[in-house]
This record gives C-alpha cells, structure tokens and sequence, in this order.
C-alpha cells in the first residue's frame, strides 16, 4: 500500500505545483495556463462536462453500402470494443470522456488499437501529455511518429482526435487558442479567492507617533492574521499611538463581479454553449443549438477518425462507422415522438423500427408502412403509376388511348345542373334562348348566308381520331372521376369530368379505372 499512497501524494504535489506555476506566469505577464488549472475555472470544467458527456453517450454503428442503402452490420468485434467493453480499466463512456476533453483542451486525443492481427481486441486511451509526435518535413506527403513514453509508434495505431491541425498529429486546443482568455478568468478567480480568505475586511495600513518593539510588532501581526482569516473571530486592540488607515479600493476590485461574469460569457462564447443550458434553466431551442455548436463537431470528427484508422483498406469502400445521434434527443420525448410521426406519415420509417430504436421488442404485424389513398403512387425503376384509390396499375412509358366519340346525340330533356368541382365546370346557358341543333350547337336561323361545304372540308368521320392521354393526365382524371362518381359502375353509362379546360365523357370500368369515350372543350 506504501507505494499507492506515495503516487497519491506525488500527484497532490504535481497539481500543486502546477497550479502555483499558473499563477506565477499570470502574475508575471506570461499567457498560459494548464490543464489542471484550466479545470478549476467553474464556466470552463462547466463547459467541458457538459460537451464530453453528451457526446460520451452517443454510441457509433457500423454499416455496410448496399444496393438498398445502409444495412447495419450486428456481429462486429469493434462495434463491442467502442460501445460496450473496451478491454481496459476504463469503460467505454469514460474513455470517450476522457478522448473528448484532451480533443477539447489540448488539441489531441489519443486511444491504442490493440490489434491481433486484424483484429482489434481493446481499446486504450492514451493521455495527450505522456505522447509527443514527430512530423516529417516534407509538406505534401505527410508522414511522422507517435511515441508514447520512449516507444514509437506509427500513426495507424492509434484512433487520432486532433483539433485544428494542418500535419494530421498535431492538434492545437482552447488552452492554446484562448490561453490570454484563461489566464485572465484564472487571475481572476485568484484575487476573488484572496479577498474571500481576508473575510472581507478592508485593507489598510498602519502609522505609529513612536517606533514598536519586536513582542508589540509580533503581536500586532498574530491579531491582524487572526482578523483577516475568513474563519477568524480576531481582535486587534490598537494602543496608544496607533492609527489605522483604509485603503481606497482599487477598480478591478470594484468591478469584480462585473470582470467574473463577462469572463463567464466570453467562455461559453468559445465552447459554443449558453450558460443557461449549464445551469439547467435553458430553452429547448438553446439546448438544440449548443448541441449543435458544440457536440456534434466532436461527434463527427470522431466519426471521422473511425473511418480512418478502424476500418481495413478493403473496408473503406464498403463499410461505414456512423454516429447514432438518437441519444441527444432522448431526453426530449415529446420532440422525439413527434418526429416519429412525421417519419411514419411519411412512409420512410415502420413502427418496428421506431420500436427498435426505442429498445422494444418487434410486435409482429407491425411491419407497414402507412400510405395516403389519395396518393398516385410512381415506380421510378419500372415507369408505372398505381392509384391506391382505384386499385389500377398504369405503365407510364405507353399512352392511355380512349375512344373519342361525339357528345350523346339524345341528351336528357331539361337545362343540364352546374357540376359539383367549383371552378372546374361546364359553360351555363344564357338567359336568352337561341336556337341550337341536337348537338346544342347555335343554329342557323336564316339571317345569314348558309356557307356550302367544300371538297376540301374534313368530314365528321375524319374528325373522330382517338384520344391520347398522356399517364399523367389519365390518373388524374380517374382520382377526379371518383371523386365525384364514387359509386359509379359501367352499367351507369357515359358520365362526365371535369378539368377546367375540357369535359369528359367516360364510363366506369371493372377494373376500377376509366374508359374516356371522348371531350370537349370548354368555352
């Protein structure tokens, strides 16, 4: 146990001196602080914790491209190594925790791939300050060394996070980037830190009519230590002679709390989180926004590196690590629960696969889709249109030919009512009554010279050509047709729709469709 306890009072010792460091190189005018130190500013380890656990809880799948898209691959050695049990001491969330804040501070982060063979077997998270890189100089074709106390080691080896880097081993973090920005909160929180351990007193200075022996000055100092510590109950008693004077404050003491909370926004500025959301008093939308600002590019880049140095070469074209990102949202449940109904309306997403994502088991008759009736479904790799209302299959590559006819020669007696598809309707009488043939045509009443037919006229036979639909037009036509007939059948005969520039003849057919007997054109 001898040795366990002196490690302990090492690393006491080590954070110590770090921290007495810091400070000294702040007081001097020097920008920089480390790790340990940077941890100890409240908006900083705040800041942090928030970022590497919501990404820590985020797994990573592997898939495979396939000719229908993504297909999860399930029995996967890495996918349990990274997720689940990475061989280690630590866990996996741990190890992500642990990645993520050296990626964040320092610019770098580290996990060994413990390989057999081809095989990753565990995973083992490296600390960013036990490693130091080696980059060739040659600017084009990057290459280097990872050495991890003394050994060296090639960069495939390794799951590398580097942040903001231009050689791919050297990252650069925010004690780096922001390191006057760090400095500055931690002096900060020093000199708060200071008035606090002086219980508030104001300082001062002393003037004395005669000079004070060493017992008066020993005893002078022990009561003013004894007043100025925060738990102190001392009483200095001035005798004769002595004359206490406060000193004025000076203006960063006056502003502290001011200088405390502008150093507090400017750091979540730079970590991309509002301070609300660390504080649990956050909205849903500044929740959204700092995991978007903040968590994702961790997660993606993590991605990344997936996909580089945990896939084979002859993997890389086939197969894909991807980040499963449900695990933000789940705190939401409304917000989730309404994206899965958007999904399922859709139709891109079955109720099981919601069930799977939730962690429940598969319910048996859940394996559908939900369709619209009033959808014309279009099959993009056979060209067919298909009318879930109508039940009729289309090929859209042909024309959809009717049997153009002439309109009814007997139509009933009586004024024909206005049809029931608002503007799509047909032209009404006028209030006066002109003479028309049967085929409600104006007639010739005599005024007028009746022109002969010429030889060259087309006859009334020629005129009835067919009438090409194009498979567009016919679907749209069957959906109005039983819209308004919905109860039509063949036997009901010729019936009539509208589409706003021609009328419709058509009869109902077995097989739920149309027959279009013919049109005419609305004037």
């Amino acid at each position: 146990m001898q040795p366990a306890e002196t490690t302990a009072e090492d690393t006491g010792s080590t954070v110590a001196t770090e921290k007495f460091m810091d400070l000294l190189s702040v007081l001097n005018g020097m920008d920089g602080i480390g790790k340990n130190t940077a941890l100890n500013i409240p908006a900083v380890a705040g800041g942090i914790e928030f970022i590497t656990a919501q990404a820590a809880a985020v797994p990573f799948r592997l898939y495979r491209r396939t000719a229908k898209g993504l297909e999860e691959v399930k029995k996967d050695d890495r996918t349990g190594v990274l997720n689940y049990d990475t061989g280690d001491l630590l866990s996996s969330t741990e190890m992500l925790q642990s990645l993520y804040r050296d990626y964040l501070l320092d610019g770098n982060g580290y996990l060994y791939i413990n390989r057999r063979g081809n095989h990753p077997k565990s995973l083992h998270y490296v600390d960013c300050s036990k490693v130091s890189v080696t980059v060739d100089p040659d600017p084009i074709f990057k290459t280097g060394h990872v050495y991890v106390c003394g050994m060296a080691y090639r960069p495939w080896e390794f799951i590398r996070l580097c942040r903001h880097s231009v050689d791919g081993l050297q990252g650069k973090g925010i004690l780096q980037e922001n390191s006057k920005m760090l400095a500055l909160a931690w002096a900060t929180l020093v000199l708060q830190n200071s008035i606090m351990k002086g219980g508030g007193n104001a300082r001062g200075f002393l003037t004395t009519e005669r000079p004070l022996t060493d017992p008066q000055m020993n005893a002078l100092k022990k009561g003013f230590a004894e007043l100025y510590r925060a738990d102190g109950n001392g009483v200095v008693v001035l005798q004769r002679g002595l004359d206490f004077k406060q000193a004025s404050n000076t203006a960063v003491e006056m502003q502290l709390q001011e200088i405390v909370q502008q150093n507090r926004q400017e750091i979540m500025l730079m970590l991309g989180v509002p301070y609300e959301v660390i504080t649990g008093k956050g909205t849903e939308d500044q929740f959204n926004a700092a995991i978007q600002r903040a968590v994702v590019p961790v997660i993606t880049a993590m991605e990344t590196a997936l996909n580089r140095d945990l896939l084979l070469e002859r993997e890389k074209g086939s197969l894909v690590w991807r980040a499963d990102t449900t695990e933000l949202t789940k705190g939401a449940i409304k917000q989730r629960y309404e994206a899965y109904k958007v999904a399922t309306e859709g139709g891109w997403i079955g109720k099981n696969e919601i069930r799977q994502r939730e962690g429940l088991p598969v319910v048996d008759g859940l394996d559908i889709i939900g369709m619209n009736l009033a959808d014309v479904l279009f099959d993009m790799k056979t060209g067919k249109f298909y009318t879930p209302n109508t039940g009729s299959v289309v090929d859209g590559k042909e024309p959809v030919p009717g049997e153009a006819t002439p309109a009814p020669a007997d139509p009933p007696p009586g004024k024909e009512p206005l049809p029931d598809d608002g503007s799509n309707a047909i032209l009404e009488a006028r209030n006066r009554d002109y003479k028309r043939d049967d085929k409600g045509r104006f007639a010739y009443s005599g005024g007028r010279k009746k022109h002969t037919k010429t030889k060259y006229a087309p006859s009334r036979r020629k005129n009835a050509s067919k009438v090409n639909l194009k498979p567009e037009k016919y679907a749209q036509l069957s959906g109005a047709f039983k819209t308004k007939h919905p109860q039509a059948k063949p036997a009901d005969g010729i019936l009539t729709v509208s589409d706003g520039k021609y009328l419709y003849y058509a009869t109902a057919a077995e097989n739920g469709g149309i027959h279009v007997k013919g049109r005419q054109k609305i004037k």
